[in-house]
């Protein structure tokens, strides 16, 4: 019955009961005025205060029961389930009960024994609702997603995986939002489950709508624990797909505030329409839920950390070095715990020790250091381990060393290990009296360890390498007797033993052993080389046929070259001729692309001109040129084409030589063969006299239009190079330097490239990055001569930018380093004499000047300047008559006619006067 028409009623039923008293319709317009204006506990009062007094009354039972249903709603609506719980069960007991608050009795009776936690009860009170046919589109979602949740509950995740599986499609056709919280729901119950492919499937199905979903924190977290067990399963690409799709936490806060924002408005609309306070109950469940998700995740520091540590494993997991590596060095910037950034860090070395990077290896490992140095546990010992190994790997074996050392002299368990790495980095930096140390105080220290038998062997070896070999070759006897015929290194220690022996000049002795050595180890690693030293054993004992089986038993590897040009030799000692020339045309025939070509060929003319045949021995070598000189990559044929001028002797015979270059050189571009020509361009250039330059520079100019610059030997780049920065074609020469650091970094030319960038730099006034290329080089070069240029023009750009000291102490160290030529002592007295000058100190600079002309006169040119120089600095300083005598020397001096500073000191003694006290002005 309607509210308005039990009114009515009301008032008849008081008059017969009560007789005038209207108590009890005050009471119900009361609660029904308080219900309205939403006061719930002031109606649930009115209509307690009703029941209590009439509730028994048998004329009123029918407005009892219109009023138990209105009471337990207010009840529902102020959260007081416990005392409502009993109401509703009775309410939907009662028949009469009217559709709509049956309908609304019936989903709160749901959601009361579901928290009650009778599960069981409460799926069945949601499915009796949700098979009514009076429920509402909203209700009947929030019914699915509570069925679902039950199972959950219960811990039966594999039911509630199930059950939101069947639902999914339905759930998307009624409600999105709902969809994807039970999606949520799902992808939690397939994980405590361990379904983690169903769950990985999962997640890629709800990529697209990420953004959409309400609990978008708790969706992030359990993406990133299925990326972590996916990781820990070993299934590392799906790993690292799903990690990928982790947000970082500041758009995750970000986004989740903003979601949880527009769930406010939501449930605020929802709690002004009457009759959704069960699903603005609900909606506030899924609201706190989320806000409480919200702050444990604001409060966790390290999520994205985390994040990115399994993504870095999950990139090792497939040994994507690179990956890995740039992902864990960003991680260690993440917020979190020092040990997870420790930890992340290195990783982040690790992998860049397997790249071969040791370059940025080091640099993580000192940064690392630098930051966590402290930190506790063994991250810090195995960091330093890994960088003395990168110092190690990168050829820095001083370095490593001395990382090795300090590990070594310390308790832990890799200080075996460090000690023997400590010996072999010494031993690597050629210090093998240093390695033996290293070797035998590890022996002495750790006589038990795994790393013991190597170091006595290598023990053995550094004595060896250090000359020692009376006292290595006793030191292996007894290495063989302690660790007998199942030592790790058995071949090479009886190898090393005989060879001791014939390093020590037992022939017959090293020669038994050789051979017992090969008969009982005839595939060891070190068997070629013993073939190789019987070989030589044999002929220096005078068997010579012996010899020269031994040698061709050295058919393949590193030793056959030797062994090749070994019997060479023999063939010469014979005086074979035929013999000779025959077996190096075998060579060339079958190792056309050895480093050695140019020495075949050579043995090759040699066994003609014997013969008296010089036609025969230049067709050799024209035949070597003409098989392989168009080859950029055969590096060999500029040797062989310096070697043509022995061929070629006297003036006749280079005017002959210089015709056929030019004869073979237009045939060759006729041909197309634009790497042959610019080898004969550049060996028409190296036969040009010294004092003609211009005639080279332009040889080696067109050799330059015409290099394969990627693949030619660098020596030609380097010469080219070098002539158009000379020639004044500066582009030119940059781009040919440039070009061959690029695709030569290993040669030996690099340091005249890096050289020659410097030298154009300090001309174009890049004062600093002239320094830089300077610098480079002197770190690099092994040529004392290139080594002095640039220390020379360092000193000069150093005074140049106001460093005097600095310049001062370069020059002091050129003129004390023994192996500086003469005219690079001579320019660094000139400079530094300049420098003097240029701080104000004439008397200083004089003097350098006449250490220049007095020690260093056969260099004309500066001799010259620094008599010119010195003249000038004694005018500077008032002393006449002394500058009056350097000036006449210098016009006096034969060696120096010609020179224009012999003009300009003519000149100078015409404007001076020849006595102290004449006023005459200069």
């Amino acid at each position: 019955m309607p509210v308005r028409a039990l009114l009515r009623v009301l008032p008849l039923l008081a008059s017969v009961v009560l007789g005038a008293d209207l108590e009890p319709a005050d009471l119900l317009a009361a609660g029904e005025k308080a219900g309205a204006a939403r006061d719930w506990s002031q109606a649930a009062e009115h209509f307690q205060a009703f029941l209590d007094s009439y509730g028994e009354e048998p004329s009123l039972a029918e407005a009892v029961a219109r009023v138990k249903p209105r009471l337990a709603l207010m009840r529902l609506r102020m959260g007081e389930f416990g005392a409502a719980g009993e109401l509703v069960s009775e309410c939907l007991s009662a028949p009469g009960l009217e559709p709509s608050m049956r309908d609304e009795l019936s989903f709160w009776h749901g959601i009361l024994l579901l928290k009650m936690e009778a599960h069981e009860e409460a799926r069945a009170a949601l499915l009796a609702y949700f098979q009514a046919p009076e429920f509402q589109t909203p209700r009947k979602v929030e019914t699915i997603l509570l069925y679902g949740s039950t199972f959950a509950l219960e811990n039966r995740h594999a039911e509630a995986a199930a059950f939101f599986a069947q639902q999914s499609s339905r759930l998307w056709q009624l409600d999105r939002e709902a969809a994807l919280r039970a999606q949520v729901l799902r992808l939690h119950a397939l994980l405590a489950t361990d379904q983690l492919g169903v769950a990985f499937e999962l997640a890629g199905t709800m990529r697209p709508h990420v953004a959409e979903v309400t609990q978008l924190v708790c969706l992030h977290s359990l993406l990133a624990e299925l990326g972590g067990r996916l990781l820990e399963a070993g299934r590392h690409h799906e790993a690292i797909a799903c990690l990928l799709r982790v947000w970082p936490a500041d758009r995750l806060q970000r986004h989740q505030a903003r979601r949880l924002q527009t769930l406010r408005l939501e449930l605020e609309a929802l709690e002004q329409r009457p009759g959704s306070e069960p699903l603005a109950f609900q909606k506030r469940g899924v609201l706190a839920r989320a806000e409480r998700e919200l702050r444990h995740f604001a409060a966790t520091a390290d999520f994205d950390l985390g994040v990115r540590l399994r993504l870095g494993h999950a990139w090792l997991g497939l040994e994507r070095w690179h990956e890995a590596a740039l992902v864990l060095e960003a991680a260690q910037e993440l917020p979190g715990t020092r040990e997870m950034q420790a930890q992340a860090g290195l990783a982040a070395l690790q992998c860049w020790q397997q790249l071969g990077r040791q370059d940025r290896c080091i640099d993580a490992a000192q940064a690392w250091l630098k930051r966590f140095g402290n930190v506790p546990g063994e991250f810090t010992l195995r960091v330093r381990y890994l960088l003395a190994q990168a110092h190690y790997d990168a050829a820095a074996f001083p370095a490593a060393a001395t990382a090795f050392d300090a590990l070594a002299a310390e308790s832990h368990d890799l200080a075996p290990a460090s000690a023997f790495l400590a010996g072999m980095a010494r031993l690597m930096a050629d210090d093998a009296a240093g390695a033996a140390r290293c070797f035998r105080d590890l022996l002495s220290r750790h006589g038990g360890a795994p790393v013991a038998e190597d170091a006595s062997y290598w023990l053995g070896l550094a004595l060896s390498f250090d000359r020692e070999y009376a006292a290595c070759r006793d030191h292996l006897e007894a290495h063989l007797r302690r660790y007998g015929a199942s030592a790790r290194h058995l071949e090479q220690a009886v190898f090393r033993r005989a060879y001791c022996r014939h390093a020590l000049g037992d022939r017959d002795g090293a020669l038994g052993e050789f051979e017992a050595f090969l008969r009982d180890h005839p595939g060891a690693v070190d068997a070629d080389e013993a073939r190789l030293l019987c070989g030589d054993l044999l002929c220096a004992l005078g068997e010579l046929d012996r010899g020269l089986a031994s040698y061709r038993a050295v058919s393949t590897g590193p030793w056959f070259e030797p062994a090749h040009f070994n019997m060479g030799q023999v063939f010469k000692l014979r005086r074979d001729w035929d013999g000779l020339r025959e077996h190096h045309q075998v060579f060339l025939g079958a190792h056309p692309h050895s480093r050695r070509l140019a020495e075949a060929v050579f043995w090759c003319g040699q066994a003609s001109l014997a013969q008296g045949r010089p036609e025969e021995a230049r067709d050799a070598y024209w035949q070597a040129i003409n098989a392989f000189g168009n080859e950029p990559a055969h590096h060999g044929v500029e040797d062989v084409l310096l070697a043509m001028a022995r061929l070629y002797r006297g003036e006749t015979g280079r005017l002959e030589l210089r015709r056929e270059l030019l004869r073979r050189r237009q045939t060759a571009s006729a041909a197309g063969q634009r790497t042959l020509t610019a080898r004969l361009h550049w060996l028409e250039a190296q036969l040009q006299p010294a004092d003609r330059p211009r005639l080279a520079q332009a040889d080696f100019l067109m050799a330059a239009s015409l290099l394969d610059v990627q693949r030619q030997n660098p020596r030609v780049i380097a010469d080219c190079a070098d002539a158009s920065r000379l020639a004044g074609s500066k582009m030119r020469a940059r781009e040919l330097y440039t070009e061959l650091i690029r695709w030569h970094p290993r040669s030996i030319e690099v340091e005249r490239a890096q050289a020659g960038l410097g030298l154009l730099a300090a001309a174009a006034g890049e004062a600093r990055e002239a320094l830089d290329w300077f610098t480079r080089c002197d770190k690099r070069t092994v040529s004392s001569g290139l080594r002095a240029l640039i220390r020379l023009e360092r000193a000069r750009l150093l005074a140049d930018l106001d460093r005097p000291q600095e310049a001062a102490s370069l020059f002091r160290d050129l003129l004390a380093d023994k192996t500086t030529e003469a005219r690079i002592k001579a320019e660094t007295l000139l400079a530094w004499a300049s420098l003097w000058e240029k701080q104000g100190e004439a008397l200083k600079a004089a003097a350098l000047y006449e250490r220049v002309y007095l020690g260093h006169g056969r260099q004309r040119d500066l001799a010259a300047r620094a008599y010119l120089a010195r003249g000038l600095a004694l005018e500077t300083l008032g002393r006449r008559p002394e500058a009056v005598e350097v000036f006449a020397e210098l016009v006096a001096s034969e060696a120096l006619n010609g020179l224009p500073e012999q003009a300009e000191a003519e000149r100078r003694l015409q404007r001076l006067p020849a006595r102290a006290n004449d006023k005459t002005p200069s």
